[in-house]
């Protein structure tokens, strides 16, 4: 019963936090200019942008069958894609605790028997998201210093992607699990902690295959480029125009906002983000908030399919005969 309050006490206090956000940067921007900014839209460029947005998810799927595939687990592209749609749609529209990762896991378990598998790829999926991100940060934030980032913030930047790794890196040794082992057995149990543990073996395998780390890692890289990409078009449909290399240089910024768990679907906190980011290339915060809305609107309609496939199979978007038992597929 504690447990269940918890999650319902988080549950608000994200959904107040992330109107907060929309009520502050209400309060800090002209509502009817930001109306006539969205009203004025370019078509052509809403186009170009949800194709942008169908080759995002195609390459995230690409990425995760990779993964899965060093995991022994295969997966066609298509009957993941489905899984990714179903997931990511039920994520973006309902006010889950439990998150677009563990319904992907539950997914790809369901029609793969594969549950430890799907979770040690959904840890790299994660560790490669954040990881990636703040490198490109980094790297961007040295380049953007002191023209449209402050120094501090730049600095800040790289300060993060050196923890990550540190800690990333301790997370690997063998002494890791000998320290931590016992605690863990003793505060979960000897079952869940084994569980855990070979949860923990699977997902050190992937540091035994480095022609997997590399090509999902490049596929991360292709993933963050698209989405500027993606950002680029959003303002040149709302006929705003922004450098490409400037706007390559601040976005890296909003993604490390947005990874902050303290809204419902990014609501507010990618509003505030976009903000933050768009303002040190000359956008003003209601062409930066309306890129923001015109972004969460789009994502969500390109996911639309998912729905679809949720109706006609669940979460892994098929009937039953069409779903792709994949046990049988092992190293």
């Amino acid at each position: 019963m504690t447990t269940t309050n918890s999650k319902k006490n988080h549950f608000i206090l994200r959904v107040v936090l992330s109107f907060s956000l929309l009520a502050i940067l209400a309060y800090s921007i002209n509502l009817q200019d930001l109306v006539n900014l969205l009203l004025g839209i370019r078509p052509e460029f809403i186009l170009l942008v949800l194709a942008a947005q169908l080759a995002d998810r195609l390459v995230n799927t690409w990425r995760w069958q990779v993964m899965l595939r060093a995991q022994g687990v295969v997966l066609p592209l298509w009957s993941l894609f489905r899984i990714q749609m179903t997931t990511g749609c039920l994520g973006s529209f309902l006010p889950s605790n439990v998150g677009v990762d563990v319904l992907r896991m539950m997914a790809i378990a369901k029609c793969t028997d594969r549950s430890i598998q799907a979770v040690a790829a959904s840890a790299l999926d994660r560790g490669l998201n954040v990881g990636i991100t703040l490198i490109v940060a980094a790297v961007a934030g040295i380049f953007a210093a002191g023209r449209y980032l402050p120094w501090s913030v730049a600095l800040m930047l790289i300060a993060l992607c050196c923890a990550f790794f540190i800690v990333g890196l301790a997370f690997t040794r063998p002494m890791f699990s000998r320290l931590l082992g016992p605690l863990i057995r003793r505060i979960l149990g000897v079952g869940l902690s084994d569980k855990l543990k070979t949860i923990y073996q699977s997902f050190l395998e992937y540091g035994q295959q480095p022609r997997i780390l590399a090509l999902a890692s490049a596929l991360t890289l292709l993933i963050l480029f698209v989405r500027v990409v993606i950002v680029y078009l959003e303002a040149l449909a709302l006929n705003i125009h922004i450098d490409f290399l400037a706007l390559a240089l601040v976005m890296p910024l909003a993604w490390i906002l947005l990874m902050l768990p303290i809204s419902i679907g990014g609501i507010g906190l990618q509003e505030g983000a976009f903000f933050a980011a768009l303002r040190g290339l000359g956008v003003s915060g209601v062409g930066a908030v309306s890129i923001s809305i015109l972004e969460h609107l789009l994502s969500r309609i390109v996911i639309l399919p998912g729905f679809y496939f949720y109706l006609r199979g669940g979460l892994v978007g098929a009937r039953k005969g069409e779903v792709v038992h994949c046990a049988a597929n092992t190293r």
